[in-house]
């Protein structure tokens, strides 16, 4: 028997009696009422999630609104009080004129004069509509008149001629007329106007004064109308995919950052701050053509703020925030070292930072008077300086020598050549050097490899059996003296590249004058060897030997050559070599060395890669021994080995920061980190991060990358020499420079010359002949006699000379050609008025300048240039403009103006002619030499 089905369970058992309910009888009303209040709350959450929580950019831009709507409210309130303050009188009585004025709008006089302008017009436009009517009949008539010709001939025409000829007789009639009504219209709308004109100019007067207050009245209004909308710029090109494609961008960034063009917000909180230096990047980096993430990074087509800001998972891009943002500047001027920007100011005023040169002046038409100078300056103002200091660092730290990094590729080597090392320095030297750099050079580029004591005999055999035999031609150091040479030290400039650091604490004056020179400089990094302890190092014959002739030792050194006298020398040797004694310390032992020795020397240079720095014996062709950087931004965390420094936290920024400081945070057992230490400091650090933050193998949009114009570009390759020869380290040069300077306290000139220092360069391409500069840099010789600072003889090649030439032109906005100016001639009245204003009863010239072999009177610290030379070395536009306004050309110069207000009694007391007369008058100056004939690299 089959038993029976178990009795089935309702799935309505929660609701009561729901499954004994029939279905047609069953109610759904509890169902379909939960269901709607479901999909309420889902459509209210689906409207407040979409209006409020995913558009906060709404948010940002009503409060915008209110930021700038009390802005506006309080510069109208300003604008409406400096108004009741200083204008209100004056509309008061202009309103009370018009009222007067509008008053005789009301008089007969005004209404006959309307009334007859009205009569006038009508008859005129009466007159007019009859010629034209007419003109249009003669033109029908004419018709007519040539049909009949051609069909009927002169004869069967006359009629139609007839009448041709009426009309036209008719419309001459008119035109008298015409003319006589149109006279009367406009004498009638003289008349008029005689009413109307001052009411209109007192209307216009009353709207000028009040026009600020109108405008800000419109910008409030314009506000309240503003709707919230997302702003976007679209760039069609804004960078290239890897199959050279353009690659599209759209920036919302302004849909937020709405002040970043407006001036006035420049202390409001973000997102609503004024752009940093609007007037300088943003007119050069408009945003329409480049868009914002193009610089600072982020996710431009966003509107959440991480979103926006590229602060979520997987985006590669983040923005660059705070000191991270100069990053972005390389991507487009790679091939710039360092980012300026030339402003022109009408202050008259030096802002911070920038180095002012006179504009040039305008040169007047005909013969009247010389213009007033105009209060006028072009101000280079630095951008991107923690950039360009990384830049310098990674150059001047020998980064180059170990990592392959694009933009860095053809630089030389940082460090002594070592092929010769043994002829100039001890073995024990070397050891002390190698296991410590720090402890004789605190502030060297010799970074610390950690070396252990074994590590460094074998490196200092190596050198030693590697080095090349080098004896110095010249060994006749002795009979020297050291207080001579101590005060040749000081006077020719070798303080521009050496300190003495250790000589200076003794004299507070010289360490007060030290710590100046370090506050000019903007790497914290000697040019060249401190030489406090040279004696301790080198060998004095090798030592007299280099200052005598550094390139005969070394032909790729940047070490100039002072043009000494063997007496000046021994001084020098002299006085170097008393600073200090030889420390005795263990000797190199087995002199020489074992072969194990020597072979372990090279295999650790081989594998700590001091080959990238110095030249040494056997690895002439060696290769980088440390990861490329080109691409160091991009690096995964992955790529970066944090070993067993689990206290420093994993992120690119921690792990680079930490690497710098101290290479061998990341060493474990299996892992070594054969990085040196370079003991960098904060500041250092934060430079060179910022750099290694913009290496970035990207491909940029050509559109967007800087394209440099030959004179752009000679500037690059001139300042590269600038910074190979330390030219800043004596003269001041775009701003910067001019460090030894600390060291000549005694002004003459006022800030910044100096008056025993180097001359500044401001301007000199402007101001001297490109043929004379290109052979005074190649053989210097005397200008200014009572220096006692010595330019260098540098050697250099003709193509370095032409590309520093070329650098001074640029930098003038002169013509890259080494040419010198066309002789000049003088007409007589022209040149005796020139002789006499020159002479003692008129600008007594002679009196401070000297003249060939003629002298002035007083000691020589007293005279100016030789102006015999001014002929073969100055430029005569740049003496005219010197004539006019010294102060303007170079502020603080001793040369007294006497423009304008020259004599009245010298070439009709023109100015502009005595100042024409005295440029030709030094152009033609008898005397002085010409420059030495090279050869010279033209472009």
């Amino acid at each position: 028997m089959q038993a029976p089905d178990p009795p089935r369970r309702s799935r309505w058992r929660w609701l009561p009696g729901w499954a004994t309910i029939p279905i047609e009888r069953r109610s759904y009303r509890r169902v379909f009422f939960f269901c709607s209040g479901l999909l309420t709350v889902a459509t209210l959450w689906t409207v407040i999630d979409e209006s409020l929580v995913r558009r906060p950019w709404k948010n940002f831009q009503a409060e915008f609104n209110r930021l700038e709507r009390a802005k506006a409210r309080a510069e109208l309130q300003e604008a409406q009080k400096k108004f009741a303050e200083e204008r209100r009188a004056e509309v008061q009585q202009l309103a009370a004129s018009l009222r007067q004025a509008e008053q005789a709008l009301q008089g007969a006089p005004y209404t006959a004069a309307v009334a007859a302008l009205d009569r006038a017009s009508l008859e005129l436009e009466d007159i007019t509509q009859e010629r034209q009517f007419a003109k249009s009949e003669l033109d029908e008539a004419y018709y007519f008149y040539e049909k009949a010709l051609k069909e009927r001939g002169q004869a069967g025409a006359r009629a139609e001629k007839a009448r041709v000829d009426r009309l036209e007789k008719f419309i001459a009639a008119l035109d008298p007329k015409i003319e006589a009504a149109t006279r009367r219209r406009d004498q009638g709308k003289e008349a008029v106007e005689r009413f109307t004109k001052p009411v209109n100019e007192l209307r216009d007067k009353i709207e000028q004064a009040r026009s600020e207050i109108h405008r800000l009245e419109a910008y409030l209004g314009a506000i309240d109308k503003r709707q919230l909308e997302i702003r976007q710029v679209v760039l069609r090109e804004a960078d290239r995919n890897k199959f050279e494609e353009p690659v599209m961008r759209v920036d919302r960034c302004e849909t937020c950052h709405l002040a970043i063009e407006k001036p006035g917000f420049e202390q409001a909180k973000q997102p609503f701050r004024t752009h940093p230096m609007r007037e300088a990047l943003l007119g050069l980096h408009p945003t329409n053509q480049f868009g914002c993430t193009t610089c600072h990074q982020g996710q431009g087509h966003a509107l959440g703020v991480k979103e926006a800001h590229g602060e979520v998972e997987f985006w590669e891009t983040p923005l660059l925030r705070g000191r991270f943002v100069e990053a972005g500047c390389r991507k487009c001027h790679a091939q710039e070292h360092q980012l300026n920007v030339v402003l022109t100011t009408t202050d008259g005023l030096s802002l911070a930072q920038r180095m002012d040169k006179p504009v040039k002046m305008p040169t007047p038409a005909g013969d009247g008077q010389a213009a007033a100078p105009k209060e006028m300056k072009i101000s280079l103002l630095p951008l991107a300086t923690r950039l360009t200091m990384g830049r310098e660092l990674f150059e001047r730290l020998g980064c180059h020598g170990c990592h392959a990094a694009k933009g860095f590729e053809d630089l030389e080597k940082v460090g002594p050549d070592l092929t010769r090392i043994k002829a100039k320095v001890s073995p024990e030297w070397i050891v002390r050097w190698l296991k410590d750099p720090k402890a004789y050079l605190p502030h060297g580029r010799m970074p610390n490899f950690g070396f252990s004591d074994g590590e460094v005999r074998a490196v200092a055999a190596y050198l030693l059996a590697s080095s090349q035999p080098w004896r110095p031609p010249e060994t006749s150091h002795g009979g020297g003296s050291a207080e001579r040479g101590k005060q040749l030290f000081d006077s020719l400039g070798c303080r521009a590249c050496h300190s003495l650091r250790e000589v200076d604490r003794k004299e507070p004056e010289r360490a007060q004058q030290q710590a100046e020179r370090e506050q000019r400089q903007v790497i914290r990094r000697d040019f060249a060897p401190d030489l406090s302890r040279v004696a301790t190092k080198v060998d004095p014959h090798w030592l007299y030997a280099w200052i005598r002739n550094p390139k005969g030792y070394n032909l790729r050194t940047a070490m100039p050559n002072l043009r000494l006298s063997e007496q000046e020398a021994r001084d020098l040797v002299a006085f170097l070599m008393s600073l200090a004694s030889p420390a005795a310390v263990p000797a190199l032992a087995a002199e020489p060395a074992s072969p194990d020795l020597v072979k372990q020397g090279e295999a650790i240079i081989g594998k700590r890669g001091c080959f990238g720095c110095h030249a040494i014996k056997g690895f002439e062709k060696a290769q980088r021994i440390a990861p490329e950087l080109s691409n160091f931004a991009n690096k995964r965390l992955r790529e970066l080995f944090f070993g067993h420094a689990f206290q420093i936290k994993e992120t690119w920024l921690d792990w680079t920061v930490n690497k710098l400081r101290n290479p061998q945070i990341y060493a474990t057992e299996q892992v070594a980190q054969i990085m040196p230490n370079f003991r960098l400091s904060d500041e250092e650090i934060g430079a060179l991060v910022l750099l290694l933050k913009s290496f970035k193998d990207e491909k940029v949009a050509p559109r967007l990358v800087k394209a440099l114009s030959e004179g752009e570009q000679a500037i690059v390759e001139g300042r590269r020499l600038v910074r190979r020869y330390n030219c800043t380290g004596c003269h001041i040069l775009e701003g910067g420079g001019g460090e030894v300077l600390a060291f000549y306290p005694e002004k003459a000139f006022g800030p910044p010359p100096l008056h025993l220092g180097p001359p500044p360069l401001l301007s000199e391409g402007e101001k001297v002949q490109a043929d004379w500069l290109f052979s005074f840099l190649k053989g210097p010789s005397p200008i200014r006699p009572w220096l006692t600072v010595r330019m260098p003889t540098f050697q250099l090649t003709d193509e370095e000379t032409s590309r520093l030439v070329q650098y001074f032109l640029a930098l003038s906005d002169m013509p890259l050609k080494l040419e010198s100016p066309e002789s000049m001639t003088m007409a007589a009245e022209t040149k005796r008025a020139a002789e006499v204003l020159v002479s003692k009863d008129y600008f007594n010239c002679f009196t401070c300048h000297v003249q060939g072999q003629k002298k002035p009177e007083g000691p020589p610290e007293g005279w100016a240039p030789d102006l015999v030379l001014a002929k073969t070395r100055l430029r005569p536009e740049w003496i005219a403009r010197w004539l006019q306004n010294p102060q303007l050309v170079q502020p603080g110069t001793k040369m007294p103006s006497f423009f304008p207000g020259g004599p009245s009694d010298i070439l009709g007391g023109n100015d502009q002619r005595q100042i024409t007369a005295l440029t030709e008058y030094l152009m033609t100056l008898p005397g002085g030499a010409q420059p030495t004939a090279v050869a010279r690299r033209r472009r």
